[in-house]
C-alpha cells in the first residue's frame, strides 16, 4: 500500500480554484524525490501508466515543518507544461487539519510541547525523514496513510 506525500514550502504554493478544489505546481525534477528507486524506475519506464496509478493513492499535502493546514486530497488530474518541466496537479480536497488550532492551553509552553510531541509522532509514523520537511517535493511512501491518520484522530469524518 502506498500514499503520495506532497511537501510544499508555503501555503501560497497551493491554489484554491473557483470550484473549491485545489491545485499546485512542482518542478518535475522534484517529483519522486525521496522515493524508492524501483518506483522511480516505473515512472521512467511508463510515465502515463504510473501517473494514472498514483492517482488512486491517498495524498497528503504538508508544508515546511508541518506549519499551516495539512490537506488530505484525491488527485484528479495532472498537466505537464509545454517544456515538460513543471507538473501541475489538480486535486479534490477531502479534509484538512490545522495543528495550530489545537493549541489552547493556559501556558503557551504546554501548547508548544503538545504540538511538537504530536508532530514528531506523526512524522515518525508517516516515515518522514527530517530532510523531507524542507523544500518542495513529491514523494511516494509505503504505508497505509488513512490508518495512520485515523490512529491520530487527525481527520474526522474522512470523505472518499
Amino acid at each position: 500500500m502506498f500514499y503520495n506525500l506532497i511537501k510544499l514550502n508555503d501555503a501560497s504554493d497551493l491554489h484554491v480554484n473557483s470550484d473549491g478544489n485545489i491545485s499546485f505546481r512542482i518542478p518535475l525534477y522534484r517529483f519522486l524525490e525521496f522515493t524508492d528507486e524501483n518506483l522511480k524506475y516505473n515512472f521512467d519506464k511508463m510515465p502515463n501508466e504510473f501517473l494514472n496509478e498514483i492517482k488512486s493513492y491517498p495524498t497528503l499535502i504538508i508544508f515546511d515543518d508541518l506549519r499551516f493546514q495539512t490537506f488530505l486530497v484525491k488527485i484528479k488530474d495532472f498537466r505537464l507544461d509545454k517544456k515538460n518541466r513543471i507538473l501541475t496537479t489538480y486535486c479534490k480536497k477531502l479534509n484538512l487539519y490545522n495543528f495550530k488550532k489545537t493549541l489552547n492551553k493556559a501556558d503557551p509552553r504546554d501548547d508548544i510541547e503538545d504540538y511538537n510531541s504530536t508532530k514528531n509522532l506523526l512524522i515518525k509514523n508517516l516515515k518522514i525523514n527530517l530532510a523531507e520537511l524542507q523544500g518542495t517535493h513529491w514523494t511516494i511512501k509505503e504505508g497505509d496513510l488513512i490508518s495512520i491518520l485515523d490512529e491520530f484522530s487527525i481527520f474526522q469524518d474522512m470523505a472518499e
